[in-house]
């Protein structure tokens, strides 16, 4: 079986700077909003989020109590979650769950998803103790091998990236010892987080030049000890970029060849495992292999070191020449640049696009701004599944300026759903539709959807056990759609939604339920982590 995992990126260059999707410790750009003044709080709704919140400890509790009989990969996930829901609203169970995860993990010897329930409980952890969480990171298990042989992605780079911008908000330079401590720690090993301290370096140049500049020549000393793959050489890469200012020409023509001739070495091995999609300014270009996107990176770097260089590289490799083509900035200087990434070997599936889920986020967000305009964007969706259900979704936001276009779309999802053959297809074309029923107040729809939902999901899940009985939660087909479904639901109509999760069948299944619904009730139970998506996909 193959097992693909899809990553949506996204990011700005802008001369030498790269923001991408791994650079969780960046963020995701501010997003423009009108600040509106909250009016005065009166008691029925303090009553109403007193006992929301209320109501959400007492899920999370419960959805915990269903955690000890089940599998350890199980448990470790769950656990996981909950300490990220809980990060803000109890900070220590929290941490006591990210503990008890990284206690599971130890012992999850063939679980290729270890290294994301250890990142999502370390992150957690940083909201709160973020000391503590510096000595989880110095924890977190090495990467497996799939199925196919090749590597598990190693998350300690993203990791840590996210951790250390955490703790630098909280300490600013004072947190600065405790930071290079660990990077020292980490580089002894062959692991040195440069994702993780690029950033640092770059806001540390604004203050103290001649400390950030000590800083570059620290961490440069721990590059011929790093273990070089695909995802060091990405770290090292964005870390060149960052901070070039600093390198002098001969050292970083020297880093620089050195990780083309590792690129250019490894090239056949890697290219079977990633596809890269690259869209900025109207032109895609595709990368095969974590070789040739590595090298797309460090283009601007060589060209700036030598120009003939940079030229016979790119005449060399044709799939190189068309990224760097499709990336080259506007008049501005500034480029949108996104990238769509599936890894795994095996056939892509023929219906989807790597952007599609960037794509679909992009039109989420839009939603509540300009509904018109976030419809309008979800046409571009290529799959037609994905389109349906990202745009009924936006039918409650416009049905009061536009009833007989919100009808529309609420139709023609529920045609889909009737033309669909696969389940999973016609349970997120349901969660869409949910979405607009509980907008739209219309309760008898939302509880005729959540039944058939319902249904649908679980049954689902149970033939995915029959299947394959030791995949994990998160991996089940639908449970990204379920969990989704939990949260519109429990905002609308508490008592329904709850019984529809009490009659749930599947103690990890309904466990994540519990989690999600948990989660809506209480905005301050959002999860902490954030930054890129994982999507597994069967």
């Amino acid at each position: 079986m193959r097992v693909g995992v899809s990553l949506a990126l996204c990011g700005v260059l802008a001369g030498s700077a790269v923001c991408q999707g791994q650079m969780v410790m960046q963020g995701q750009p501010q997003r423009n909003l009108e600040v509106k003044e909250k009016a005065p709080e009166t008691p029925e709704a303090k009553k109403l989020k007193e006992e929301n919140e209320r109501k959400a400890k007492e899920l999370l509790q419960r959805a915990y109590s269903n955690t000890k009989d089940l599998s350890e990969s199980d448990r470790a996930a769950i656990l996981a979650r909950l300490s990220s829901s809980s990060a803000r609203v109890m900070p220590d169970q929290s941490k006591a769950w990210a503990d008890e995860v990284f206690q599971i993990t130890q012992g999850l010897t063939n679980d290729n998803f270890r290294g994301q329930y250890e990142m999502t409980a370390l992150l957690a952890t940083a909201e709160t103790d973020p000391d503590h969480a510096l000595q989880l990171l110095l924890r977190m298990s090495p990467p497996l091998t799939n199925q196919d042989g090749n590597p598990v992605p190693d998350l300690r780079g993203p990791a840590a990236s996210g951790l250390f911008q955490r703790y630098f908000q909280k300490k600013g330079e004072a947190g600065l010892p405790a930071l290079q401590a660990t990077a020292r720690q980490l580089g002894e090993d062959g692991h040195y987080p440069f994702m993780a301290m690029g950033p640092i370096i770059r806001q540390m140049n604004q203050k103290d030049p001649d400390k950030a500049q000590a800083l570059v020549n620290e961490a440069l000393v721990y590059f011929p000890r790093l273990q070089q793959n695909d995802n060091s050489g990405q770290q090292i890469a964005m870390f060149l970029r960052m901070n070039q200012a600093m390198i002098s020409k001969p050292v970083m023509k020297d880093i620089l060849t050195q990780l083309v001739d590792k690129a250019l070495a490894t090239k056949k091995d890697s290219d079977n495992g990633l596809t890269t999609t690259i869209s900025t300014n109207g032109n895609t270009a595709t990368l095969k292999g974590m070789s040739n996107l590595m090298m797309f990176q460090l283009m601007p770097l060589i060209n700036e070191v030598d120009p003939e260089w940079a030229k016979k590289l790119e005449n060399d490799n044709e799939q190189l020449r068309n990224a760097v083509i499709a990336q080259q900035n506007s008049p501005n200087g500034n480029n949108r640049v996104q990238i769509g990434m599936v890894m795994g070997n095996g056939p892509l599936n023929q219906r989807g696009n790597p952007m599609d889920p960037m794509k679909a986020m992009e039109v989420d967000e839009l939603a509540q701004k300009d509904p018109m305009r976030a419809l309008k964007a979800s046409d571009e969706i290529s799959d037609p599944v994905l389109r349906t259900a990202t745009s009924v979704a936006i039918a409650g936001e416009i049905n009061n300026s536009d009833p007989a276009q919100a009808a529309k779309l609420v139709k023609n999802a529920k045609d889909a759903i009737a033309a669909t053959p696969e389940p999973a297809d016609k349970l997120r074309i349901l969660t869409g539709l949910a979405q607009a029923q509980s907008t739209m107040k219309d309760k008898d729809g939302l509880n005729t959807t959540m039944d058939q939902a319902f249904a649908m999901g679980e049954d689902l899940y149970r033939k995915s056990i029959d299947k394959n009985p030791d995949a994990g939660v998160n991996t089940r087909p639908g449970i990204d759609t379920l969990t989704r479904l939990a949260g519109i639901g429990i905002k609308a109509d508490q008592a329904a939604t709850l019984a529809h999760i009490d009659r749930v069948n599947a103690a990890p299944l309904q466990t994540m339920l519990l989690i999600s619904a948990a989660e809506n009730l209480d905005p301050d139970m959002k999860p902490a982590v954030g930054g890129f998506r994982i999507m597994i996909r069967n």
